[in-house]
């Protein structure tokens, strides 16, 4: 019906301008290379290169983050890359801006510390 594509249409675009911001805030703080953002979409992907995800979302959780590893998207024993998926859903764009910023900062202060 005209109704389900004009619902489609609108949903597509509204996440499609969620991944734009994640997109520019990758971009400002130097990180675009390590995010993999679809064009729409609900979910993002930070590639973690051998760090701990378990770590990571422990640390983001502390300070009101909450994001996924990836672990459990894959089938048990098939070997992957750690990564984190942020959700974007109900967040406004000032707190996906803050949630890359925050990502960022807790992955340099891992990598400082050794305990990556």
């Amino acid at each position: 019906s005209r109704m389900y594509r004009h619902h489609v249409q609108r949903i597509r675009r509204f996440y499609s301008g969620k991944m734009d911001v994640l997109r520019e805030a990758c971009r400002l703080v130097g990180a675009d290379a390590d995010w993999h953002i679809p064009r729409s979409g609900i979910y993002a992907y930070r590639e973690l290169a051998g760090r701990s995800g378990d770590k990571l979302v422990g640390r983001l959780l502390e300070r009101g983050l909450r994001v996924s590893g990836v672990d459990d998207c894959y089938l048990p024993g098939f070997t992957h890359s750690g990564g984190l998926r942020l959700c974007v859903c109900n967040a406004d764009d000032d707190q996906l801006r803050e949630a890359v910023a925050l990502v960022e900062k807790e992955l340099a202060g891992l990598s400082r510390s050794g305990r990556a």
